[in-house]
């Protein structure tokens, strides 16, 4: 698409800093986003626990009223007494009605208290006093459950005998026998439970709900009735004509809260400790409301990102056109070493990359001219190499024609111990030497040993005992030639340092494996030294042999040595498998 550096640098480094300032600035707004949105819903949380405190305190006071009017011994008193007048049933009323008076004066939010009871049906009621008959209470849907619980609170209702919407704390008068002689009712207004809330921690807005969950999960109180019931609908639900509960989703769940969605609208559900009648604040306000200044930073810093890419254009191509500058002096010394001038330099430059460029620049010119220089050097060493060697070709010849020379002159003299050993060393020579190939067959190499074994014999007046154990078809297998000889040389240079004994013994073992060739060297002599490594060995022809082994047949094949478990040293060489000719062949060729 692009065919100029340039043009391409340009494009790439704008792109790339395109998509670094597009993520970068997506990921700052959405860390940023959740970390606001976690803050909001923790001062959230943390409002509503403490308006729950405030609403704790009034529903302990509410209820201690009505538990102080039911606990009175005086009421208790009064009650319990079977016959009465019509002047007494006067006197009770209006003691009573005082009672009332003073609770409601001292206990501040309370709308009115209210007695309900049989007692006086046959007498005339006082108007105002707060004392009605249980008949009036009979007709409403919730008085079955006032009847069958000692004490209790009613949701949001309407007060029998007045028109305001009130919550009712309940409890059930007991005369001194036990038996139910009436009902204590303390009327709270629905708005008052919520008059705290809004003192201080949320504003009284008519897109936020709050409910007043009991122990029972049934909704005893809420804010904005009007509200719409689909959002209404995300937490309660109708159990009865006027009962409303909690979700069972939401039932267990205090000190909480998370996202709501609504006909694609957000909320931000908040619940709060349970307090110590298990009653919980529920708080449903729009995510709208409380993210707007987090989206209103979020907007600024898109706007921000625009900018700056609007101003990242002729940057880039500034910083473009400057790295380009010094690329034009390396292509003109390329130039001029194409032309075969390798005398051609490049000056350094400032930046540590074009630095590094040219420097290498000038060394590579450097060392073509250096290896010209060689290559001239080597050129004249190898044609010198190929005439010595067409030189030695002429040796083995003549080492073979003397050795054969001296083998029948000893016979002509009758010295047959130096004709034996003559032709000893011939045998060896011819072997070693095999025409130059690097492999050889095994019975070659064991009879390359044998020669260098009797040489000895010849030499020394020490009987050596030398076995093999080899299978008659195995020997037939090809292996790298001299292998075996240098370690059995070692053995008698290094393995009877003390002097050589009546008998030296000498065994070569040769077995197949699963995939490979095994060969076995023991002698009787003291064996290897302690801590003896062949890493540290310093001798020259096991190293020898260990690297042939390597570069001959590959790494998967070895040499160890070790010491031999009855007395001596022991050499392990782990070979290829080559039968035939064939096989040597594509075994070389593989290798090569």
């Amino acid at each position: 698409m692009f065919k100029k550096l340039k043009t391409m640098i340009v494009v790439s480094f704008f792109a790339v800093t395109v998509l670094f300032f597009a993520g970068f600035s997506t990921i700052t707004y959405k860390l940023f986003f959740d970390f606001t949105a976690e803050e909001i819903s923790e001062a959230r949380l943390s409002g509503v626990n403490e308006s729950m405190s405030r609403v704790s305190s009034f529903i302990a006071s509410v209820r201690d009223a009505g538990i102080y009017l039911v606990t009175n011994r005086s009421v208790i008193q009064l009650f319990s007494y079977q016959e009465l007048s019509n002047y007494d049933a006067i006197l009770e009323q209006r003691k009573i009605s005082e009672m009332i008076s003073d609770v409601i004066s001292v206990k501040q939010g309370i709308y009115s208290i209210e007695l309900y009871t049989d007692r006086y049906n046959s007498f005339p009621m006082i108007a105002g006093s707060g004392i009605f008959n249980v008949d009036s209470l009979r007709e409403a849907e919730w008085f079955p459950y006032v009847e069958q619980t000692e004490r209790g609170w009613l949701p949001k209702h309407e007060s029998p005998h007045s028109d305001q919407a009130v919550v009712s704390y309940f409890h059930q008068l007991l005369d001194q026998r036990g038996n139910t002689v009436g009902y204590v009712m303390v009327n709270v207004l629905a708005d008052t439970f919520f008059e705290s809330i809004y003192e201080e921690h949320f504003s009284q807005a008519t897109d936020e709900h709050h409910i007043l969950i009991d122990s029972g999960n049934r909704v005893i109180g809420q804010t904005n009735i009007g509200a719409s019931q689909e959002v209404l609908s995300l937490l309660i639900s109708e159990s009865g004509e006027n009962d409303s509960v909690l979700l069972e989703k939401y039932s267990g769940l205090f000190h909480y809260y998370e996202i709501l969605e609504q006909d694609n609208r957000q909320y931000l559900l908040v619940i709060s400790r349970l307090n110590e009648d298990r009653w919980r604040l529920v708080h449903l306000v729009p995510i709208d409301a409380l993210y707007s200044e987090a989206k209103k930073i979020g907007f600024y810093v898109l706007i921000l990102s625009i900018v700056c890419l609007v101003l990242l254009f002729p940057i880039s191509f500034w910083i473009g056109k400057s790295l380009l500058r010094p690329i034009s002096r390396i292509i003109q010394g390329m130039k001029e070493v194409e032309k075969g001038n390798f005398q051609a330099r490049v000056e350094p430059h400032s930046i540590e990359e074009y630095k590094t460029l040219a420097e290498n620049f000038n060394r590579m010119t450097y060392q073509l001219d250096q290896s010209l220089q060689e290559l001239k050097r080597e050129n004249r060493a190898k044609r010198g190499a190929e005439l010595r060697t067409l030189q030695n070709q002429i040796v083995p010849h003549f080492l073979y024609n003397t050795l054969d020379m001296i083998h029948w002159r000893a016979m002509d003299y009758q010295a047959e111990d130096i004709s034996y050993m003559v032709n000893q060393l011939s045998k060896m020579y011819r072997i070693g030497l095999s025409g130059g190939q690097s492999f050889i067959r095994l019975r070659e190499e064991l009879e390359h040993v044998g020669c260098y074994i009797n040489l000895q014999q010849s030499r020394l007046r020490t009987t050596i005992t030398y076995e093999t154990a080899v299978p008659a078809a195995m020997k037939d297998v090809y292996v790298p030639k001299i292998i075996l000889q240098p370690f059995v040389e070692n053995s008698m240079k290094h393995g009877y340092p003390n002097g050589f004994p009546d008998e030296i013994q000498l065994c070569i073992i040769a077995a197949y494996k699963d995939t490979y060739l095994e060969i076995k060297i023991t002698d009787n002599g003291i064996g290897l030294p302690d801590g003896w490594q062949l890493e540290k060995c310093s001798g020259i022809g096991v190293k020898n042999i260990k690297e042939r082994i390597w570069m001959y047949c590959g790494p998967e094949y070895s040499v160890d040595l070790d010491r031999h478990e009855g007395g001596g040293t022991a050499v392990l060489m782990k070979l290829p498998i080559i039968n035939d000719k064939r096989t040597l062949e594509s075994f070389i060729n593989k290798k090569e």
